[in-house]
């Protein structure tokens, strides 16, 4: 007997609008954020400090990125940023960039909300 297995990669922007109803609070607080945009170097460089970017890739579910952090001010500091991002296979991939981090959790609110 064999058994086959499938995995499949579910990212953040794909489990959002999977999961969102139509009008529902996911969907409202997925209005205020930026997403899919392609997290190339050239767009993370270009980010204003201390927003909150996301990455669209997770490693066991929507609450657990494979990035998460506040842009840096600091030239020196994005380079190590970007260093953590390309390690985290989060590089070429979509992203969500938030406010803060607050905005981000009340998305994630917003999402468990409309599973209810």
């Amino acid at each position: 007997m064999s058994v086959s297995l499938t995995i499949q990669l579910t990212t953040l922007p794909q489990f959002a609008r999977r999961l969102a109803k139509p009008g529902g609070d996911a969907q409202k607080q997925n209005m205020k954020a930026q997403h899919g945009h392609k997290l190339t170097r050239k767009y993370f460089m270009a980010l204003a400090p201390y927003m909150f970017l996301v990455s669209g890739t997770c490693k066991s579910g929507p609450a657990d990125p494979s990035f998460a952090e506040h842009v840096s001010a600091e030239p020196l500091e994005r380079g190590e940023q970007w260093k953590r991002i390309v390690e985290a296979k989060a590089n070429d991939r979509n992203c969500f960039v938030f406010i803060n981090k607050q905005q981000w959790l009340n998305f994630l609110a917003a999402i468990e909300r409309d599973l209810q």
